[in-house]
């Protein structure tokens, strides 16, 4: 909106003009296919992010566009790379000059999509460790990571350090003792006790995220997630797969001691 106001005091654009460009701003319904809430932020300190699964292309097209001419930013998860393709020539078709104004991002291991324009600039938010359990944990980790940092966090990964070979974890350990993150993101499948031990051994906030990378019984994360919800050092754990969910509670917390939200121009 500041955008708006400074056209109006500036003279570029007239009161009536400024006003239906709030209006259509304000408005988040996409033709019958979604209401859209395009400030979330300015009530939750999170943004809306976009789920994929489950959408038709003409669907994420749709919603995207409306964040993108509302906001100038989008993020879109669990999108595949033949449907990211498709959904770039819709961008250049309908915002002009879209490769000159914007930058589109895409993370085929965590399968999350993100474009900003230019001209905008997440605020810096602070720093987060990502940790996992096993290689098969980093897709969720990726899906973590790519949000937190299109939305200002800085992300230091430790991958593949389980509890199977529990030296691993020292260089982990090293890294928080000599300061500077704010919260820790830790994946696991299987048994899914790593966030557990390394929540007794360092002081920041802990989240757990149980993978579905486990098999047999209590395969699919849910062993894991039992054993992170039984934690006895104290953790926060959030649901099976859900690297959203883990990325957007790191951001209250890197918000909430920084008090500020929002986005900043460069």
């Amino acid at each position: 909106m500041k955008d708006i106001l400074k056209k109006l005091r500036e003279g570029e654009i007239t009161e009536e003009e400024a006003e239906r460009e709030i209006l259509r701003r304000l408005s988040g319904e996409v033709e019958g296919k979604a209401v859209l809430d395009l400030f979330r932020d300015f009530r939750t300190a999170v943004p809306e992010v976009v789920l994929g699964e489950g959408k038709t292309l003409e669907e994420m097209g749709a919603i995207c566009l409306k964040f993108l001419l509302s906001r100038g930013e989008v993020a879109l998860t669990r999108v595949g790379e033949e449907e990211v393709e498709r959904l770039k020539e819709l961008f250049e078709e309908a915002l002009e000059g879209f490769e000159r104004r914007f930058n589109l991002r895409y993370n085929p291991r965590g399968r999350v999509l993100t474009v900003r324009r230019l001209d905008l600039a997440p605020e810096a938010l602070g720093n987060v460790i990502l940790v996992t359990a096993g290689t098969s944990d980093i897709p969720v980790a990726e899906e973590a990571r790519t949000l937190l940092e299109f939305y200002g966090a800085r992300a230091e990964t430790f991958y593949d350090v389980g509890i199977a070979g529990v030296h691993r974890l020292r260089p982990v350990v090293e890294a928080v003792e000599r300061g500077g993150y704010q919260v820790a993101l830790v994946f696991a499948g299987r048994e899914g006790a790593l966030p557990t031990l390394l929540s007794a051994l360092i002081s920041i906030p802990v989240i757990g995220v149980p993978v579905s990378s486990g098999y047999g019984h209590g395969g699919g994360g849910e062993a894991a997630l039992s054993t992170m919800l039984q934690s006895c050092s104290p953790i926060a754990v959030v649901n099976i797969d859900s690297g959203y969910t883990a990325a957007m509670v790191a951001i209250k917390i890197l918000k909430a001691s920084r008090g500020g939200v929002g986005n900043v121009k460069k």
